[in-house]
């Protein structure tokens, strides 16, 4: 077989070419949100990756995960305003 086929079925191989190329798609996304004027899309995914995050990060240790939610419990009030992009806004509806 030749040396630069079998090189490219080896799974660390795959692996990395589908993760450059899920960068890439991820980037362009990034791009189009930019050029489009969408910053509020970007703050929702980015707010959407902290949740994510915060959910692993209490499975992983469910004290820790508590504290965190404490402390979070009182930002909770400033979420829309977060989201709306610091407009004075009461509800995701006013964004």
């Amino acid at each position: 077989m030749n040396t630069s086929a079998r090189a490219l079925g080896n799974p660390p191989n795959v692996r990395g070419l589908v993760v450059g190329l899920g960068i890439l798609a991820l980037t362009w996304e990034l791009c189009a949100w930019i050029s489009a004027g969408d910053n509020s899309m970007l703050v929702r995914v980015g707010l959407a990756c902290a949740v994510l995050g915060i959910t692993v990060y209490t499975l992983n240790g469910w004290r820790a995960g508590f504290y965190l939610l404490v402390v979070a419990g009182g930002l909770a009030a400033q979420v829309p305003r977060i989201i709306c992009l610091g407009r004075d806004v009461t509800t995701f509806s006013d964004c």
